[in-house]
């Protein structure tokens, strides 16, 4: 009998008790600082006052918005890289904004290597000979 309790009240600690997962540290919102790369090497910010954010969230969504408008949208997965601060970052089902961009805004294409760093993440483009960095800060 005892050993009976013994087992019963292990099991409603084991089904009572869960661990919560927490969200990786890149998740959440990030500021677009600036982008630079493409044939010419150039670099492209926002113009001032103006906030491009890019989120990362739970869920495996990735936005990129300005004023509110969302400009790239994209289910994504990441996946660990060599060293303990980088990730390859797959990007699927691009949606592009429809209209013109007086702007640059940061778009990404394919694949990108993602370093994240405590208050700053970086994303490169890796199938693209003249692609661009692009710098998010928190």
């Amino acid at each position: 009998m005892k050993r009976l309790v013994v087992v019963l009240l292990g099991a409603f600690l084991l089904v009572g008790c869960h661990k919560e997962m927490a969200s990786p540290d890149y998740v959440g919102n990030w500021i677009w600082s600036q982008s630079v790369g493409g044939f010419a090497g150039i670099t492209y910010k926002a113009k001032p006052g103006e906030q491009v954010l890019l989120r990362l969230d739970d869920a495996g969504k990735l936005t990129i918005t300005r004023a509110d408008t969302v400009f790239f949208s994209s289910n994504y997965s990441v996946q660990k890289a060599a060293k303990d601060d980088e990730y390859v970052l797959t990007i699927s089902n691009k949606k592009l904004y429809p209209g013109p961009i007086k702007n640059y805004v940061p778009t990404l294409y394919g694949n990108q290597q993602m370093i994240f760093q405590t208050g700053k993440l970086t994303l490169y483009d890796i199938e693209i000979t003249d692609g661009y960095s692009h710098l998010f800060i928190r």
